[in-house]
């Protein structure tokens, strides 16, 4: 199944923008990409700081994605969306099963790190296709050419900032290690 639609949780959504090439990020890709409005407000609210002091986190900016077109906030949940929703909660966090719910109603993949949430995914929604961050960015590092220099920069940045290095056998977790 060819992709076309993705809808980030929290954690890849957050990976991305501590990249600080979002916008790059989002346009050289060849997917349409959606956000909850529960991700939004609630969960994807910061980027810490490097040195995690707390008065240096910033705000996650969404509105130059969005009114460009790379990012859309998806409306208030349909009443299937918010049966899915009911169902997935029983197991994951409100955002990921608000995200995982759109995403099965809609076809849509889904973008996401968590292990569970991906197991969960397979167990109950096995169409649903599930996209890492490791995979978003080795994309974007091959279509745009990415410098060794400038990938450093991007995936350091998501190491200290979102704290997060794609697991061992994750999708291009090798590739990602032998750029930082």
């Amino acid at each position: 199944m060819k992709i076309k639609e993705v809808v980030l949780d929290a954690c890849c959504v957050i990976n991305i923008f501590a990249t600080g090439q979002s916008e790059e990020i989002f346009g050289v890709l060849p997917y349409q990409f959606f956000i909850t409005r529960f991700v939004v407000e609630q969960e994807a609210l910061r980027l810490r700081s490097p040195d995690n002091d707390l008065s240096k986190e910033e705000a996650i900016l969404f509105n130059g994605c969005v009114t460009s077109g790379l990012l859309t906030i998806l409306p208030e949940p349909t009443e299937v969306e918010l049966a899915e929703f009911v169902r997935f909660s029983t197991v994951l966090d409100d955002g990921e099963a608000w995200t995982y719910a759109v995403a099965l109603t809609q076809d849509f993949a889904v973008a996401t790190d968590d292990r569970k949430a991906i197991r969960v995914l397979n167990r109950w929604a096995p169409k649903v296709s599930v996209v890492q961050t490791s995979e978003l960015l080795y994309d974007w590092a091959q279509a745009t050419r990415a410098p060794d220099a400038q990938l450093r920069v991007a995936l350091a940045a998501v190491r200290d900032r979102a704290r997060f290095i794609p697991r061992k056998g994750a999708p291009n977790a090798e590739w990602w290690r032998s750029h930082l």
